[in-house]
């Protein structure tokens, strides 16, 4: 076995083990969920396998449908980061609360009311054994000219903490014009 490969090994065997709980950054215990390193493991592990990608995409309701056969990880997974809490700017912007229930363990963490923030909440699904299951957030944005709302959802396989799917749904507009409606799915394959 080559150095490269022993390297590689252990790089997956401490990432996976260090995402089986909600991710904090142990020198700023006031951080949130880790949703930006989840989004840098996705990539360097799509990387190296390059899945293909059924995506299917809607604005305004005419829906293209797409199959990728090679992927810019990066630019695909870039808008994620927009609900990405643990910013220093988000510092004591979020409540955190987690709730269990038969089957998960949910960490929320919502905008407090008194705070201007354009994140909403972030909430960070689990499996019972504590495997990430999926993460949702949103984000509204106004001005007196122009408003918009994203929803985000990532779901993975909890045996691998591989991405499954992700997407993006929302509406953007100005004031006096209609909304633009969009969504994309995409789905690993």
């Amino acid at each position: 076995m080559n150095f490269k490969a022993v390297g590689l090994v252990i790089f997956f065997v401490f990432v996976l083990t260090s995402c089986d709980a909600p991710l904090k950054n142990a020198a700023n215990p006031n951080l949130y969920f880790d949703l930006k390193g989840i989004l840098r493991y996705q990539r360097i592990q799509f990387k190296n396998i390059n899945p293909k990608v059924e995506k299917v995409a809607m604005l305004n309701g005419k829906i293209s449908k797409s199959h990728l056969n090679v992927v810019d990880w990066s630019k695909e997974l870039k808008p994620f980061e927009s609900v990405d809490i643990n910013k220093s700017i988000y510092k004591g912007t979020f409540l955190s609360l987690s709730k269990t229930t038969d089957s998960a363990l949910v960490n929320y963490y919502l905008k407090k009311s008194d705070v201007k923030a354009d994140i909403q909440f972030l909430r960070v699904m689990f499996t019972k054994s504590n495997k990430l299951k999926s993460i949702e957030g949103m984000e509204r944005g106004s001005n007196p000219v122009y408003s918009s709302e994203r929803k985000y959802l990532i779901s993975f396989d909890t045996s691998n903490l591989r991405l499954t799917s992700y997407q993006l749904i929302g509406w953007q507009g100005f004031r006096f014009f209609k909304r633009d409606s969009f969504s994309v799915k995409g789905v690993i394959i």
